[in-house]
């Protein structure tokens, strides 16, 4: 995946290493761990219990401490930069909010969602272009016009919290039912996936489309307009506002991560 230059000078500084940050971006999420599950049981499963399955995580000790010093950090920051000093409350909202793996590029997290969102030429901005949970957080709690004001409200702690645990309960999910995990949060935001550099920019996205379609993970040493060609060619985006078919894709996808056959044009 190419990162334009502008985008780059700011993911390759303060300490940002930068393999690991391409690594993330480029793709490369799918595992090799074998199911202990067989993975189409366990999506059911987990659709059909997954409030539960979440509410347990959220009483499990390390969880509840977590929890416990992100509403510490809430309760005690006067400032928006007093927050972002705390890498655990950092750690709790990114997770919450599907950017966990960027946890640990304090800069970035900090300038990104402190940004202008409604500027169009903000890193807010910019980084959504191609992964809208950046854009979705930065306006959603508002730092940039409010402050502390929004992530303070009870409704928005209870719901960092709920999407921390909802978090790591799938974690754990995909340690015995690889892929599931994936498959649960594509079905939740297929439709908003409407064009192939969003697919690409998605984590989520571009394991389950690139897998199900059959792309091997090399993809990602092309050009991102190669890429997003190539995924134009082999499927058809706008049906991801369709259940049924981005049903069938999260199956195929299932299938294909767990060793099925390859080749499928979607």
């Amino acid at each position: 995946m190419k990162i334009t230059p502008a985008i780059a000078s700011i993911l390759f500084t303060s300490g940002t290493n930068p393999s690991s940050l391409l690594s993330t971006l480029g793709g490369g999420v799918t595992s090799t761990v074998t199911a202990t599950r067989e993975p189409l049981s366990a999506l059911k499963d987990a659709e059909k219990n997954g409030a539960d399955y979440i509410a347990a995580k959220a009483k499990e000790p390390l969880v509840k401490r977590d929890l416990a010093a992100f509403e510490k950090a809430v309760a005690n920051a006067k400032t928006v930069e007093d927050f972002f000093k705390n890498p655990i409350a950092v750690k709790v909202l990114l997770t919450a909010n599907g950017l966990g793996d960027q946890a640990d590029y304090k800069a970035l997290v900090s300038r990104t969602l402190t940004s202008d969102y409604l500027d169009n030429t903000s890193l807010a901005a910019r980084m959504g272009a191609s992964r809208g949970a950046w854009y979705e957080t930065a306006m959603a709690y508002d730092f940039h016009y409010s402050g502390m004001d929004v992530l303070k409200k009870a409704e928005s702690i209870a719901e960092i919290k709920e999407g921390y645990a909802q978090a790591l309960w799938r974690e754990s999910l995909e340690a015995s039912a690889p892929g599931v995990s994936f498959a649960l949060a594509f079905k939740e935001r297929a439709a908003t996936l409407d064009t192939a550099y969003k697919i690409l920019g998605d984590p989520v996205g571009r394991e389950v489309v690139t897998t199900a379609l059959g792309l091997p993970p090399q993809i990602a040493y092309q050009p991102v307009t190669s890429q997003a060609a190539l995924i134009e060619r082999r499927l058809d985006i706008s049906r991801l506002e369709d259940p049924a078919y981005v049903n069938s894709l999260v199956n195929r996808y299932l299938v294909l991560r767990n060793g099925g056959a390859s080749g499928i044009t979607a």
